[in-house]
């Protein structure tokens, strides 16, 4: 905290005054030392503790050392400081005990050498408490200040060349929010008189071509509008020659008349149509003069104030020949609080504006103390003048070759302490000195101009970016207070909330924010990196000499989690302000991952940093990190083995769950962490860091397809790939089923003694006859036997044809449809089932078979016998006729044959059926699929279950013989 703020403006000291002269003096709100001697005041504390001494001093330099200045606290040495010319700020550090003590400011080493002559000037003095302690900043957003009414902008002064094409330097002007830029009227940009004799009175042609180009790349290429600054008079016209603010003019009125004809010439072709970029030309501003006050040729302000007489001239020519124009001045070198010189420029002369220069290290003092004590001077003769805050920077002294502040993190820090002081004044317009910096030194400007520095820009420029980004015009400032002074802070709404945090104390801490309405997360807009937070107070951590911009997220949340799914209570979070304890479930993959409890009374509960990991694949595992709050974890159950469970912050886990933290665990009570199981999950609990994962051999189990129905049950064999010689997670080798007879029955016998008989088999092997088709029927016996056996099967191969009667006789539209097509809803984007009837004539080793018609209930029979070929006739669109002897001599065959093991098929063919099952589940085809498919095409039931268990033992016994051979 603030102990004590000392303003020499009411201090009362003590002081010596040896031989003759004043050794310091109340001047100008300042302690003056004008030899060597020191200042005392006795102050008071009431604790033991670590303080800090803060002086702002400057010093008038002579000879060569600096001005020196010595701290003593009860005539105890704390330390010193070589002050320099401008002002600056200086903390001592100084550990006391609680009581009253003395400080004594000396300075001992003063130096005269008319005219050089070393003084020292002290200007606040301020004393803090418990400096290692996190500072405090209060903010309260139901307490609006102000309304952001800064115009921010730049001085170009007399480089015009730098961004009329350099696109590169016109983006630097827009990232920056730039509403102004200073031109000045000098040198490069100085119309021309097409006169020999420089004679300035009265009329006269100017050129403007220089100036008109530097005046447009502002208007048109960057987006602003222009402050322009004649510099001074024409050389010619000036006391010294020379063309700047010190040098008075000799020609008062050819000097005005050059001043008039440059503002009318602009407002000419603005409304005349030649320019169409030029905006309202009243916004323009004119300043007559730079710095006329500083030194030089002009006479004595209070006397014979040669200025005012040249404004007022000015100003007459300028408003007769443009009444719009906006004309002012002085562009004063400085303005102090109290000046009898803007006094007098108000009383006598009548501006359209006020502008001036403030140039300091003391930030808060040059941007926000004397700019407000100017607006309250203005504000007395007329209150709705603009204030030009028209030069702005570190220090009017600064030298880039020794003291490089605005290069480097001073400047940085500088630059947003001095905006965020200067925005919460009246002031209207900054123009900041400057933006492109001189070749190799940069100037004071913002980047380099050089194109082999890349035009390089400085820290400044980069915190100018971020605060003219994030205060913006239109912004609200709220209320907000820092207990040190050292660390300020701005709070603005516009729409987001900002903050604006500056540490100017050249040391890393940690600040601690309070706020009314803090409830959600913090977004960092530079280079911040951790937040740490409960409820409305946030801890921020600044480095030394830092600028810290922050968006407050109050969308009243209780829960920021922004990557996964949250429950309270079982209910998906609405984003709603919570209360008192409740449950709190987060989801990952839409899936419960972890449960905990948690406190909301006053407290946001921040998981964006919470990361979860989970794996439900090959084994079951889960990690989460930056959560340190006791939960239970849901691991993914998938091997049912023992848990490898380590509780760190490391949470790699090794392979073997031998490494350290590690622990092998079974799903029991432990010691430390209690598992149990539920449906799909392991559930630990008491863990705080989380990584766990299953551990042990993780089954492979590989199954054939089920057998058909039999008896109400199917069957199938499973094998695992990884031999653990366990069988937690076998699948079943059986399963239930509803079985469908379907009987197939051969057809009716000749008629004898008034009775026909058949054979029937149900093809699905149920084992029941509840639908069983009769296998006698009567009958009257015929004169002429009838054919009713199937239709007649050539194989055609070398000799003589063989004729099959019945056997294999699918249609032609049955084979293009129900064989060449495999069961897509089984197996995807698989190649057709391999064809063994391709045709009507479908080749089988040299053998063809020729369908003539389609009969149902057909079967494959085996042996040929070699008929005479005159026997065998061949009909396409109709049925075969056939003797009655030849069809009872083959059906009786057929008989005969269909009782046989080997089904009397020729070698050749059984392969080939052999062949296709085994290519047919290579390509994934199910087993019923492949008997379907057969059956459909007439082959014999029976035959087709023997090639297929052949198959089926085939692969079975290869399988096994291969994970034997692994084994060894």
């Amino acid at each position: 905290m603030i102990l004590f703020v000392i303003s020499a403006a009411t201090l009362v000291y003590e002081g010596q005054e040896p031989l003759g002269f004043v050794v310091y003096e109340l001047r100008d709100d300042q302690i003056s030392y004008y030899s060597n001697g020191n200042f005392s005041i006795n102050f008071t504390i009431d604790s033991t503790d670590s303080y800090i001494f803060t002086i702002t001093a400057r010093g008038d330099l002579a000879g060569p050392d600096a001005p020196n200045m010595k701290l003593y606290v009860d005539e105890n040495y704390v330390g010193n400081a070589n002050v320099t010319g401008s002002w600056v700020t200086y903390e001592f550090y100084y550990n006391m005990d609680p009581g009253t003590h003395r400080l004594d400011i000396a300075y001992t080493n003063d130096y005269y050498n008319f005219p050089d002559d070393r003084n020292l000037y002290v200007d606040e003095i301020y004393l803090e408490g418990d400096y290692n302690l996190t500072p405090q900043i209060f903010i309260d957003f139901s307490n609006e200040v102000k309304e952001i009414d800064l115009l921010y902008g730049l001085n170009e002064k007399d480089r015009p060349t730098e961004y009329w094409n350099n696109s590169i330097v016109q983006d630097y002007y827009k990232d920056l929010d730039t509403r102004y830029v200073r031109i000045w009227v000098k040198d490069y940009n100085d119309p021309i008189k097409d006169l020999v004799a420089y004679n300035w009175s009265g009329s006269g042609q100017y050129n403007f071509s220089n100036f008109e180009r530097n005046v447009q790349a502002v208007l048109q290429d960057i987006g602003a509008k222009v402050y322009i600054g004649f510099e001074g008079c024409p050389a010619e016209l000036s006391q010294g020659n020379q063309c700047n603010g010190d040098n008075a003019p000799n020609d008062i009125s050819g000097c005005a008349d050059y001043m008039a004809a440059t503002v009318n010439h602009f407002n000419n072709i603005c409304t005349n149509g030649t320019w169409n970029f030029c905006g309202d030309f009243s916004d323009w501003y004119w300043g007559i003069y730079n710095e006329p006050d500083c030194a030089g040729g002009w006479a004595n302000w209070t006397g014979n104030h040669a200025y005012i007489t040249f404004f007022n001239e000015a100003y007459t020519r300028i408003k007769t020949l443009v009444p719009s124009a906006s004309v002012g001045g002085w562009d004063s070198c400085g303005i102090e609080p109290g000046s009898s010189k803007l006094t007098l420029f108000l009383t006598e002369s009548t501006p359209d504006f006020i502008s001036w220069h403030n140039y300091n290290y003391d930030s808060k003092r040059i941007s926000y103390t004397i700019p407000n004590n100017i607006s309250a001077m203005i504000d007395t003769f007329d209150s709705t003048l603009p204030k030009i805050l028209s030069e702005h920077n570190i220090n009017g002294t600064w030298d880039p070759s020794t003291d490089p502040a605005i290069q480097n993190q001073q400047g940085a820090m500088w630059m947003g302490s001095a905006l965020l002081w200067l925005i919460q004044t009246d002031v209207d317009l900054e123009l900041f000195f400057e933006g492109t910096g001189h070749n190799n030194s940069w100037g004071f400007g913002l980047w380099s101009s050089l194109e082999s520095e890349n035009y390089m820009t400085t820290p400044a420029y980069d915190v100018r970016e971020l605060f003219t980004a994030h205060n913006s015009i239109g912004s609200s400032i709220y209320q907000s207070y820092s207990h040190d002074q050292l660390t300020e802070v701005l709070a603005v709404q516009n729409p987001n909330k900002i903050l604006t945090i500056v540490n100017r104390r050249n040391r890393t801490m940690v600040v601690n924010i309070t706020t009314d309405s803090f409830f959600g997360d913090v977004n960092w807009l530079n280079n911040a990196s951790v937040l740490e937070h409960t409820g409305i107070n946030v801890k921020i951590p600044l480095e030394g000499l830092e600028v810290l911009f922050l968006e407050l997220d109050d969308t009243y949340r209780s829960i920021v989690a922004p990557d996964f799914g949250i429950l309270v209570d079982g209910v998906e979070y609405d984003d709603n302000v919570l209360t008192g304890v409740h449950m709190v479930t987060l989801l990952h993959d839409t899936i419960p991952r972890l449960n905990f409890s948690y406190d909301f009374t006053n407290e946001v509960l921040d998981l964006s940093d919470v990361r979860i990991t989970a794996s439900n694949s090959s084994r079951g595992s889960i990690t989460v990190t930056d959560m340190t709050l006791e939960k239970d974890i849901y691991v993914p159950l998938v091997l049912n083995v023992t848990l490898c469970l380590k509780d760190s912050l490391n949470t790699t886990i090794s392979e073997m769950c031998d490494g350290a933290d590690e622990i092998e665990m079974n799903c029991t009570l432990d010691a430390e962490y209690e598992c149990s199981l539920e449906p799909g999950f392991y559930v630990i609990r008491g863990l705080e860091h989380s990584a766990i994962k299953e551990f042990g051999c993780a089954e492979s189990w590989n199954c054939s397809d089920y057998s058909d129905c039999d008896n109400g049950t199917q069957n199938r064999t499973c094998i695992d790939l990884n031999a653990c010689g366990t069988y937690v997670n076998m699948p079943s080798e059986n399963q239930s089923c509803n079985c469908t007879e379907n009987w197939q029955c051969t057809s009716w016998s000749t008629c004898a003694n008034s009775q026909q008989s058949r054979s029937c088999v149900d093809t699905n092997g149920c084992g029941i006859e509840a639908t069983r088709p009769s296998e006698l029927q009567a009958c009257e016996e015929q004169s002429a036997p009838e054919t009713t056996g199937g239709s007649p099967i050539v194989f055609k191969g070398g000799g003589s044809p063989s004729i099959f009667k019945g056997g294999f006789i699918p249609t032609k539209e049955e084979e293009a449809e129900e064989v060449a097509e495999p069961d897509t809803e089984e197996v995807e984007d698989t190649e057709e089932v391999p064809q063994i009837n391709q045709t009507n004539e479908t080749q089988y080793t040299g053998a063809y078979f020729l369908v003539e018609e389609e009969e149902d209930n057909a079967n494959l029979v085996g042996e040929a016998y070699t008929p005479s070929v005159g026997h065998v006739q061949r009909i396409v669109n109709g049925r075969i006729i056939i003797s009655i002897l030849l069809f009872i001599a083959v059906s009786a065959f057929a008989v005969y044959m269909y009782e046989k093991k080997d089904y009397g098929l020729p070698y050749e063919n059984k392969m080939q059926l052999h062949n296709f099952i085994n290519e047919a589940l290579n390509k994934g085809f199910s087993q019923h699929r492949i008997r379907e498919k057969l059956r459909s095409v007439g082959w014999n039931r029976n035959l087709i279950y023997h090639e297929m268990d052949d198959v089926l033992t085939s692969r079975h016994t290869k399988t096994r013989n291969f994970i034997k051979s692994i084994k060894r």
